[in-house]
């Protein structure tokens, strides 16, 4: 009876949004039940668990194995990218002293040249 007379002083919105609450709690337990039921009811068999588990097991294998491949590969990566700047590093240093010679060369001509207009 109390639940009633305190139904009665609420609102109507208010009344409604309780009562859509507590249906929506129970709906919610009632289908959590029957879902349970239905999962007990299909679990899987050792053998099925036993060909999931190999499978797993060989994704772990084969995912270890790539990961050891992406290692060497960026540890392959890392030291030609330091060839390389090694490399550009002499070739800047090849040009300027090719540059410096080309100067020179540049220079004796010059000089050559000039001497024969004399």
């Amino acid at each position: 009876m109390a639940i009633i007379e305190t139904l009665n002083s609420l609102s109507w919105p208010a009344v409604f949004a309780i009562v859509g609450s507590l249906t929506t709690i129970v709906v919610g337990l009632l289908g959590y039940l029957i879902s349970s039921q239905k999962l007990k009811v299909q679990s899987p068999s050792a053998d099925k668990l036993q060909l999931i588990h190999s499978r797993i097991s060989e994704i772990k294998d084969r995912t270890a194995e790539i990961e050891g491949d992406v290692k060497l590969l960026f540890d392959k990566s890392d030291t030609l990218a330091k060839k390389i700047d090694d490399h550009e590093t002499r070739d800047i240093a090849d040009f300027k002293n090719l540059e410096q010679k080309f100067d020179k060369l540049t220079d004796v001509i010059m000089k050559i040249l000039q001497d024969e207009k004399l």
